[in-house]
């Protein structure tokens, strides 16, 4: 095991970048647009309706079981596709004059006006339907246009003010299942049947009632909150999150508890490591700030002399998602003889830190350097910008013997796909040791 206080010559040491050098993420259109559908449901009842007010009596009777609604899709010989279901979402508001629904990778911020819903008429209903494959899963919220407002979808060049008003959108009161974003706005959360089983979540009443956690800080100023599972000792594994307070108040520590008294997961030490906010995040999880050094040089020796924490380097694994995916995969090619496993979910692999690590390593003889490493890696099969690179990265990983497990599931760049994942990665990285 190599000096784990030092890191190697070839550590990359990069400056920060300013904001004006923030990179940006591709926006380039979905490759097929989303497929809209019909309801039959909401045609028979336009149908049937005698006038306006019964339609919107019917309409509030059906979305009173539950939203959005979900229907068979048969096939041309009558018999039902049991891989598919026609998903309509409902949403009521009498004053709009437009209606985005803002469905995650689904809507194409490259094309917004296929995600705008229509008007069912004489109703205070606004419907959009999508015929999707039985294992999808997403978010959504809707972002209404009222009279005399410019409808952000029409300021497409502005994309801090429509990433900020699509983070803003409505939720779906007639929905129970919720995840809250970034912003602590709370969506709603479309599941179907076959869709990964995600275990051990909390409620959003259950998260309503969380206590604010207590941040300390590294000497360098970093914030932080150790959790635990179980009961740990000093030398058991040390799971590290980025964006620790998104995950604090997503209740994974109570989510992680769970699994471990229902024997899936064994004891272990949490380190949640607060983002700093917006800018400091894109400055250290970009892929050119070394946040591996932090987390080798001073986080694990603080952790050590102040919680008493001494996780051998094998067991310590590292979980980000997004630009934290990308750093969580940075972090254990950087300095792969400091951690064991890493689990990368959605990582910003059109920035190309990741593979020209691997060059380095490749073109220095080193990928040996990195058997050891358990990798969990995972991409939404609807983030078309995201699948090409994590194909690659799985193709460029084939010629090193290590144990990767590289998962695509139906759904977004969203918290309702990631926060399932989670508990069944540390299992399998866990159990495997």
């Amino acid at each position: 095991m190599g000096n784990l206080d030092n890191p190697p010559c070839d550590t990359v040491q990069t400056m920060k970048p300013s904001i004006m050098d923030r990179p940006v993420p591709p926006k380039t259109p979905r490759p097929t647009p989303a497929p809209r559908v019909s309801s039959p449901l909401i045609s028979t009842l336009i149908d049937q309706a005698i006038n306006a007010d019964e339609l919107n009596a019917r309409i509030l009777e059906v979305v009173g079981e539950g939203t959005p609604l979900i229907e068979q899709v048969h096939n041309p010989d009558g018999t039902v596709n049991e891989g598919e279901r026609i998903v309509t979402f409902l949403y009521r508001h009498a004053e709009a004059q437009q209606v985005l629904i803002f469905v995650n990778r689904l809507t194409d911020e490259k094309n917004l006006p296929l995600s705008l819903m229509e008007r069912i008429e004489g109703t205070d209903w606004w419907q959009l339907s999508f015929q999707m494959a039985t294992n999808w899963r997403a978010s959504y919220s809707f972002v209404p246009a009222l009279p005399g407002e410019r409808p952000v979808w029409l300021s497409e060049s502005d994309q801090v003010m429509l990433r900020a008003a699509l983070d803003a959108g409505e939720g779906d009161p007639f929905n129970p299942k919720t995840v809250c974003n970034r912003i602590g706005r709370c969506m709603g959360v479309v599941e179907l049947k076959d869709a990964p089983v995600h275990e051990f979540l909390l409620s959003q009443q259950e998260l309503d009632t969380l206590p604010a956690p207590r941040w300390l800080k590294t000497p360098d100023g970093h914030m932080y909150v150790v959790g635990k599972v179980g009961n740990p000792a000093p030398e058991d594994p040390l799971f590290i999150l980025f964006d620790g307070e998104v995950w604090f108040n997503h209740g994974m520590e109570h989510t992680l508890n769970r699994a471990y008294r229902a024997g899936r997961i064994p004891s272990f030490h949490v380190f949640f490591l607060h983002s700093g906010g917006r800018e400091r995040r894109w400055q250290e999880l970009n892929g050119e700030h070394p946040i591996a050094d932090y987390i080798v040089d001073e986080a694990l020796p603080h952790l050590a002399k102040f919680h008493n924490i001494r996780t051998p380097a094998e067991n310590i694994i590292i979980n980000g998602q997004s630009l934290g995916g990308l750093s969580s995969l940075l972090a254990v090619i950087s300095r792969p003889e400091a951690f064991g496993a890493a689990i990368a979910q959605s990582a910003s692999l059109w920035q190309p830190q990741v593979f020209d690590r691997l060059e380095q390593l490749r073109s220095a003889d080193e990928l040996h350097r990195l058997r050891h490493l358990h990798l969990e890696v995972e991409v939404g099969e609807q983030e078309w910008v995201l699948v090409p690179p994590h194909q690659r990265l799985v193709q460029e990983l084939k010629g090193v013997d290590m144990h990767l497990n590289y998962t695509v599931f139906n759904g977004g760049h969203d918290y309702a796909c990631w926060r399932g994942a989670i508990v069944p990665a540390l299992e399998r990285i866990l159990t495997a040791k």
